[in-house]
């Protein structure tokens, strides 16, 4: 039988004087920082939502798509395009509904916000179902240009 043999390399001692070393700050430091660094540096990107809901009447209808506008104005949300609410017959039944209202608002916000409005519509019972999608540039050039060429009942939201 052979014996395998292991070597330990021994770690070479920092020859540097003491002063020539650069302090180094915690990881809870070094993790704060980063944190706050991000949170400064971040901008607010252009995102696009769609909820499916089925209103009981017409002042429901209003709540709810007043709730989510003033949602994202509190969570510093600027509201770009909102497009009215459309009703429609469902392709197949969503908890024992037939027929459902869409609703469609443009907006830029930062991204912690997003994670908001997905607890907020998942915990609303109302909501049947939801959409949100972040737009890249060409995603916003096509929506403007089709903006431009089509009159649709929609209402561009002023600030």
């Amino acid at each position: 039988m052979q014996k395998h043999i292991i070597t330990i390399n021994k770690k070479k001692k920092d020859k540097r004087k003491d002063e020539d070393k650069e302090p180094i700050p915690p990881p809870l430091l070094l993790g704060l920082a980063f944190l706050l660094h991000l949170h400064h540096n971040m901008e607010k990107r252009h995102y696009e939502t769609t909820f499916l809901f089925a209103p009981d009447s017409p002042e429901e209808m209003e709540d709810i798509t007043n709730e989510y506008r003033t949602f994202l104005q509190t969570e510093e949300a600027e509201a770009i395009y909102e497009q009215a609410p459309v009703e429609t017959q469902l392709a197949y039944p969503i908890q024992k509904r037939t027929s459902g209202t869409y609703h469609s608002i443009e907006f830029k916000a930062l991204p912690p916000c997003i994670k908001k409005l997905e607890t907020k519509y998942g915990r609303d019972d109302r909501i049947l179902r939801f959409l949100i999608i972040r737009l890249n540039k060409h995603a916003l050039q096509f929506k403007q240009a089709k903006r431009a060429t089509t009159s649709d009942p929609a209402t561009p939201e002023t600030p």
